[in-house]
């Protein structure tokens, strides 16, 4: 399956639309959001979500903002300003959600971010002894050969 094929697979999953009808998968709106127009008068960045380790924020920047971060990374911004970004596994308890305006200012909110109980399975596969033997060389010499004249 292509890549694109692939995120549309996954966004369908996020978002809950169809992959099969692409056009069906408009964003969701954000609590108490209207559309995006060109005189929209937003002015708080907002955000919703599952605010756990695993989950996922989804937002809109203030009309003015220039970049959103959320922790020490980056966020994309769309043209109206939407955002998307997930917590990892082992994302820490709060991070900050940020808003660079055009004007310098700075819009910034801390996320509590909840824990969840993983279940992790660990499987203990005993490593190999380190470096070569005389045997296996003895044995991989002629083919290591064979590819440095090839």
């Amino acid at each position: 399956m292509a890549l694109k094929g692939f995120l549309a697979l996954a966004l369908a999953g996020v978002f809950g639309c169809s992959a099969s009808a692409p056009d069906a998968c408009a964003p969701a709106q954000l609590p108490d959001q209207t559309p995006a127009s060109a005189s929209d008068p937003r002015v708080e960045l907002s955000y919703a979500g599952e605010l756990t380790q695993g989950g996922f924020i989804r937002g809109r920047a203030p009309s003015s903002a220039v970049a959103v971060t959320l922790g020490d990374q980056t966020l994309a911004l769309s043209e109206d300003g939407r955002f998307f970004a997930a917590f990892d596994r082992d994302a820490p308890s709060s991070l900050a959600l940020s808003a660079t305006l055009d004007d310098g200012s700075v819009e910034s909110e801390t996320i509590a971010i909840s824990p969840r109980a993983w279940q992790i399975s660990r499987v203990a596969v005993p490593k190999r002894s380190g470096g070569t033997s005389e045997a296996w060389w003895k044995k991989r010499e002629p083919e290591w050969n064979a590819i440095v004249d090839a």
